[in-house]
Formats: C-alpha cells, sequence, structure tokens
C-alpha cells in the first residue's frame, strides 16, 4: 500500500487520537518545538511524536490521526485536516506554490517568521486560520477563548432571535 492509500485509509477508518500532537519539522527546528511547549503548557500533557519525513506508513497514519499537527514544512499534497484535528502552520516561505496555498487554507494558525514571503491581502481574506507573530506561539489558550467567545455571541444571538421571534407570535383565536 502506497503512503497517499494508507493515509486515505486512516483517515476515512481511525478516529483521531485525543491528546496527540505531531510535529513535522525541519530537523534545526529544535528550539522552536522547546518554544512552542513552554508556550502552551497542556502540550506538556500530549503524547509527542516528532516526525523526521512523512515517508513511513507509521509517520502517514500519525499524520492523519493526530489532535494537533504542527508543521514547519510543505505537507503532502494528499493532506486534509480533519475536523477535531487542529493544524498549526509555520511559515518560513520564500515562495508559494498550489499545495503551500491549500494548505493555508487548511490552517487554524499560521505563524509567520521574518523573512518569509508575507501573504498576500486577498489571501488573508480567504483564510480562516489566525495569523499570528513568530514571537507569539501560545495558540491553544487563544483557540479555547476564541471558541468561549464564539458560544457567547451565538447565545446572546439566540436570546436576540427568540425576543423578537416572541413579540412576531400573534395569539391565536
Amino acid at each position: 500500500m502506497n503512503l497517499k492509500s494508507s493515509y486515505v485509509k486512516s483517515w476515512l477508518e481511525e478516529e483521531i487520537k485525543e491528546n496527540t500532537v505531531a510535529f513535522v519539522m525541519q530537523q534545526t527546528a529544535a528550539e522552536i518545538v522547546e518554544k512552542i511547549i513552554a508556550d502552551n503548557p497542556e502540550l506538556k500533557k500530549k503524547q509527542r511524536f516528532d516526525l523526521e519525513n512523512l515517508e513511513t506508513v507509521e509517520n502517514i497514519r500519525c499524520l492523519a490521526t493526530a489532535e494537533y499537527i504542527i508543521a514547519d514544512v510543505e505537507l503532502p499534497t494528499f493532506f486534509s485536516k480533519r475536523e477535531g484535528q487542529t493544524y498549526i502552520f509555520i511559515s518560513y516561505t520564500k515562495e508559494w506554490n498550489a499545495n503551500l496555498t491549500r494548505l493555508l487554507l487548511h490552517a487554524d494558525y499560521i505563524i509567520e517568521h521574518e523573512g518569509s514571503l508575507e501573504l498576500p491581502k486577498n489571501m488573508k481574506t480567504i483564510i480562516d486560520g489566525q495569523i499570528v507573530p513568530s514571537n507569539n506561539y501560545t495558540f491553544i489558550k487563544r483557540r479555547e477563548q476564541l471558541a468561549t467567545s464564539k458560544a457567547k455571541r451565538i447565545s446572546s444571538c439566540t436570546v436576540a432571535a427568540s425576543r423578537i421571534m416572541g413579540s412576531l407570535l400573534l395569539p391565536l383565536t
């Protein structure tokens, strides 16, 4: 079975493994990994996988099932973020290609480093992910704050909608 088939099979048949984080990083990124873990203490409690390459079935399966994926390299063209996964892309990119652009659309967080090619304004408008400066790797807390804020907005909208609907209801005669 080739790597793409293994990925798709794992993606379709296996559950996301909670409390797992897959680091797909350049070999020179050890200090960044440690900074990410230091800035996000929750990651210390998670099972960590350092995927030095994506050329083994085991690593590809991990990519398909990890709860968190933190990468500073281009993932394979067959990668597709699943619901329930959090994908953090650390950009050192000097040139964009079609796959990198597609990966940006999957990313929940994009960390732009100095010297990397800045995202074009038209890309920023269609990307759902949050662009984070390179001096701030705190994203788990931010994710929880965004979820709480979104829940509060939905709750207040629901209350407002029910008030409006209640005032529109006419008594039955």
